[in-house]
């Protein structure tokens, strides 16, 4: 369990978006963060959460909150 909490530029470096997606924070979402967040908590039982930190109306930073799935043990998967 826990959080991490990563500037815009620095989340496009380490998951390798192009410029054209890392330009636009819909593109990010949808294209990077929405398929491996539903990947991981199907997969691997993670419950994951991400707030966008904000400077006025543009997206700055993320922040995910994750830990494992305690109901992930009950169904034996």
């Amino acid at each position: 369990t826990g959080w991490a909490e990563y500037t815009i530029g620095d989340f496009c470096i380490s998951m390798e978006a192009t410029e054209k997606t890392a330009a636009d924070f819909g593109k990010i979402r949808t294209k990077i963060i929405e398929p491996a967040i539903k990947e991981l908590t199907q997969k691997d039982g993670w419950l994951i959460e991400y707030k966008t930190i904000k400077r006025g109306r543009k997206v700055t930073g993320l922040r995910f909150e994750f830990g494992r799935n305690p109901q992930q043990s009950l169904l034996g998967l």
